[in-house]
């Protein structure tokens, strides 16, 4: 993609206002001053005193009217080898046993479908879309291994809904402050604390946004996924490959380092972002 390289006076100097991790897909974000940082996802760098993410032994679920459960993580061969489906992805993952899986059966309560909890399996790579990001990968994300946002974009997107929503709705990874709104879906490369980001293409929006995040709840006329489209759809934005049905909030990024680097570097809560590079054109 070609690309348009800024001059010093150009750059612009927006800060990290938000770290999120997502330890279970589509439940509870946790928000952190500080993440290590994978080629494929954010990871808290301590769970516990002294306790490297790598060390930790079990991950603990929790909600509304049930027992809390720690569950050991497992790992191949002491946990089956299941195949799941991620889209049109088929990604390897770790069964963690009957427990996890009779407590998700009795929260979910859905009739004729029982659920099993997975990790992805160590040494398993799942590459992102070549059109995309070639050489890149991530775990159980949809398509990216990071989601970044504006605070700038959300305010001026609740500006058009009757009901403000937060920005948990969208579940970034990334959360910026001090750049005017959806500026970042114009950034190529990027640095954020040093380390160098690579914006792949806007993230276009499935239902998730019209669910809170506390209650886990549907908005009864699927808000702000609606709004979404009708504001800021591929077509509406003159995005190439934009679609009129698709809409779009945050950028999907991939980060530029090498994954056998002795020491990974880690993001905190205020570090500096300089946009290096812009595109030509955005390409949905």
């Amino acid at each position: 993609m070609e690309t348009v390289t800024l001059q010093a006076s150009e750059l612009e100097l927006p800060t990290v206002s938000g770290l999120f991790v997502y330890p279970v897909k589509s439940c509870a974000g946790i928000s952190m001053d500080e993440v290590k940082l994978t080629p494929k996802a954010l990871v808290r760098p301590k769970l516990l005193p002294n306790v490297d993410i790598d060390e930790v032994q079990s991950v603990v679920l929790t909600a509304e009217g049930m027992p809390e459960l720690e569950v050991p993580v497992l790992k191949a061969p002491e946990g089956q080898v299941r195949v799941v489906s991620v889209w049109k992805d088929k990604v390897e993952g770790v069964d963690q046993g009957d427990a996890a899986a009779k407590w998700l059966d009795t929260f979910l309560k859905e009739e004729n479908k029982s659920f099993r909890l997975v990790r992805v399996r160590d040494g398993f790579t799942r590459h992102t879309k070549p059109k995309y990001a070639p050489g890149h990968a991530t775990n159980f994300a949809d398509a990216f291994p990071f989601l970044l946002a504006l605070e700038e974009s959300l305010t001026d997107f609740n500006e058009k809904l009757e009901d403000a929503v937060p920005m948990n709705r969208f579940r970034p990874n990334i959360v910026l402050r001090g750049s005017p709104p959806f500026t970042d879906e114009h950034w190529n490369c990027i640095t954020i604390g040093g380390i160098q980001f690579r914006n792949v293409r806007p993230c276009a929006r499935c239902g998730m946004p019209s669910v809170d995040q506390a209650t886990g709840i549907v908005h009864p006329k699927r808000e702000p996924s609606r709004a979404i489209v009708r504001e800021r759809n591929g077509e509406l934005l003159g995005f190439t490959d934009g679609k009129k049905v698709e809409g779009y909030f945050g950028s999907n990024m991939v980060v530029e380092f090498n994954e056998g680097d002795s020491k990974p570097p880690k993001l905190t809560i205020g570090a500096s972002v300089k946009v290096l590079t812009l595109k030509k054109e955005i390409v949905a």
